[in-house]
């Protein structure tokens, strides 16, 4: 017969013993998932966001909703601009996803007669195609944010899924379900610590994106009329 081997020691009935408690605490705790790393590294700059929109004030009013969805749409162009020149390199999908969105923001706009606005990518670059990932993340996870905003436009102006609520709105009661998908899908890449850090690096950056130009737009509401510009695109570059 083989012999146990140390931690295995067995009991009176032959069968291996059930590791101690000791056994158990100084056990390597696993690596932490792809979703919970991003969740952890991109807390702050996600705070951030939070801070430069003002939620009450984008729906206090119809025009001032409206300018949102103006500046959500640049900000939304600049990154589709982006993912489709990293598309090649298995950016599709993502690049299709930041479309989907800014179909939603252009009806919305419509509904809210918003038109013949001049409309601007506004500036957004990635350094590699593992960052695009990271870059879907912060569009999906803010579609779960976006079921609260959709409440308030709702309550405060009247806002339909079908009239100016359909980018918040967003998949409705699956959005839930298909962030699980989404994150489930995340965990399932394997482990690979350099490749999960350009995907968190794509995240912060999108974040940042967001970022500025919101607090720009707090600082001067002509920015979401498309004045704050990337001169390497031309008017309405999303068309």
């Amino acid at each position: 017969m083989r012999p146990l081997e140390p931690a295995q020691a067995a009991g009176s009935d032959g069968q291996p013993l059930a590791p101690s408690k000791r056994d158990i605490s100084n056990a390597v705790p696993p690596p932490p998932s792809l979703h919970a790393r991003l969740k952890l590294e991109t807390a702050e700059a996600h705070q951030r966001v939070e801070h430069a929109f003002d939620l009450a004030a984008a729906t206090s009013r119809r025009d001032a909703y409206a300018s949102m969805l103006a500046m959500m749409h640049n900000i939304y162009c600049g990154i589709r601009n982006e993912l489709h020149r990293l598309s090649g390199n298995g950016a599709y999908d993502v690049a299709r996803y930041a479309r989907l969105q800014i179909d939603r923001l252009e009806k919305d706009l419509r509904a809210l007669t918003v038109v013949n606005r001049d409309y601007r990518a506004l500036s957004f670059a990635l350094g590699h195609a593992d960052e695009t990932i990271g870059c879907e993340y912060v569009m999906r996870g803010s579609a779960l944010g976006g079921k609260l905003i959709f409440k308030m436009a709702a309550d405060n102006l009247g806002v339909t899924e079908l009239d100016g609520g359909q980018f918040f709105h967003g998949d409705g009661r699956a959005t839930k379900s298909q962030w699980s998908i989404y994150s489930a899908k995340l965990n399932r890449l394997p482990a690979d610590n350099a490749r999960f850090d350009r995907i968190i690096c794509g995240a912060v950056k999108t974040f940042g994106h967001f970022e500025a130009a919101l607090s720009l737009r707090n600082q001067s509401p002509s920015v979401s009329s498309g004045l704050m510009q990337d001169d390497n695109h031309a008017t309405n570059p999303c068309a």
